[in-house]
């Protein structure tokens, strides 16, 4: 697991770096985000953040609290509101990492823990400012812990791996509320469901570590109750805003909350291709081993499942609720991580038509990618009235970059998993030295400070 962890972080600590500290706060989400953040750090009553002096109860409050608790001690500049963001990534990636490496071995967690961190919805999720970061850490620690559960054999290991089941639900409950529960509930009643584990549901390994959520949440409940406005705020937090993102309820107009983001048929399915980017074609060719892996009666085979439960249900009931958003299925895409994971563990040296170009096709779209954000990145940063010396050095950067990632990403000595290594360190690089100087180059635009100074001007 030390290697393991050694080699992702070598990889994932760079794109964290620059996604998270690179970039200014981004409109409109990051800057109202911020703002609870630093009010969280000064305000007395810290049960809910306040916005402007107004109880803000769209969500729990553990991104607040955990970036008010920087803020309290690093001051209030935009990168330390961010710094939790650092933890949620990596918790998320290693978490994986540790699921697969213990189901089917350092190379299904290195996958893992690589797509996990740098897929295109989940890369965009970890390195916001919002809840959802915070969200995603907490579910892959859930999904962790579910697989130790179902798959140790001793029992004060059973009983460990349910606890960390646990703690990854209250840190998913903290984060986005109940709906935070929908992926590692599914993924190990999935497993339960088409294993025939019925003694499972009754096992005091599974319900000793149940205390943590029920002990936890009550009291911040029960803290919330006590609050004057305490009613009025459980209502936002656990009517409108959750029951009424999943179904059409009458509410007041500030918190008609299925009025916006609204769902349509089939947006997660049509969706699925972008968010998965670039490693698509490798989920692609994990479905299609499916079928066979399914029937596997083996610890992989669990994980198997558990990866297929995190996804199935999860993405039926998305489809159905009244309100859609990409980030929404963040939380669901960490399933795609865990078949992605045991594809590439199973399938070795020797691979076939389908998998040679699923590996071939992964490298082109690599490729692709890095020419779209290197030309981009050259224009924002050669365009004439903003071409300066550090300028041209950012687009010497970004053109070093693109064209080494094109060369790693479309010449493998082999179209099969040993592909996996240069593919990984080509895409890290479109995230890092091709991407980096594009936010450097947008944080000139972006800005609210260089705005409200051009205002004032």
């Amino acid at each position: 697991m030390g290697s393991l962890s050694a080699r992702v972080l070598v990889l994932l600590l760079p794109i964290a770096l620059v996604g998270l500290f690179g970039r200014v706060l981004y409109t409109p989400d990051e800057p109202r985000e911020a703002s609870l953040v630093v009010a969280m750090a000064h305000q007395a009553d810290k049960s809910l953040p306040e916005l402007a002096g107004v109880p803000f109860a769209e969500k729990p409050p553990l991104l607040y609290w955990a970036g008010g608790a920087a803020v309290a001690t690093l001051g209030t500049a935009p990168w330390v509101t961010r710094l939790p963001g650092l933890l949620y990534l990596l918790t998320a990636a290693l978490a994986m990492g540790a699921l697969l490496g213990r189901a089917a071995g350092p190379r299904a967690g290195f996958a893992a823990a690589v797509i996990t961190a740098s897929s295109l919805q989940l890369y965009q999720v970890l390195i916001w400012l919002a809840t959802d970061a915070p969200l995603v850490a907490g579910v892959a620690v859930s999904l962790l812990g579910a697989y130790r559960g179902l798959t140790e054999d001793d029992e004060r290991q059973r009983r460990g791996g349910y606890l960390l089941f646990h703690v990854g639900l209250v840190i998913a409950f903290f984060a986005k509320g109940f709906a935070g529960w929908m992926v590692p509930v599914s993924a190990l009643a999935t497993v339960i469901v088409l294993e025939r584990r019925w003694r499972e549901l009754a096992s005091r390994e599974l319900w000793w570590g149940a205390w943590v959520p029920c002990v936890l949440v009550l009291g911040w409940v029960a803290w919330l109750w006590m609050r004057p406005d305490g009613r009025a705020q459980l209502l936002v937090l656990f009517w409108y805003n959750l029951v009424g993102r999943v179904v059409a309820i009458d509410a007041p107009a500030a918190f008609g909350y299925s009025a916006g983001h609204l769902n349509s048929p089939g947006k997660y399915l049509l969706e699925l291709p972008l968010y998965l980017l670039p490693w698509t074609p490798l989920a692609l060719a994990a479905l299609r081993k499916l079928p066979r892996a399914l029937r596997r009666t083996d610890q992989e085979g669990t994980a198997w499942r558990l990866g297929l439960g995190a996804v199935v249900l999860p993405t039926l009931l998305l489809s159905v609720a009244a309100t859609a958003r990409g980030v929404y299925y963040a939380p669901v895409a960490l399933g795609f991580a865990v078949l992605i994971g045991l594809y590439v563990a199973g399938s070795g040296a020797a691979s076939g038509r389908f998998d040679r170009w699923a590996w071939r096709t992964s490298g082109v779209l690599i490729a692709l990618v890095a020419l779209v954000l290197g030309a981009v990145t050259l224009l924002a940063c050669l365009a004439p009235l903003q071409a300066s010396t550090a300028s041209v050095l950012l687009a010497l950067v970004a053109l070093v970059g693109t064209l080494t990632a094109i060369g790693l990403a479309l010449t493998p000595r082999q179209m099969n998993v040993a592909s996996l290594p240069r593919q990984a360190v080509a895409w890290t690089l479109v995230l890092t030295l091709v991407l980096g100087p594009l936010y450097v180059r947008l944080n000139d635009w972006l800005s609210l400070e260089t705005l409200a100074l051009r205002i004032q001007e």
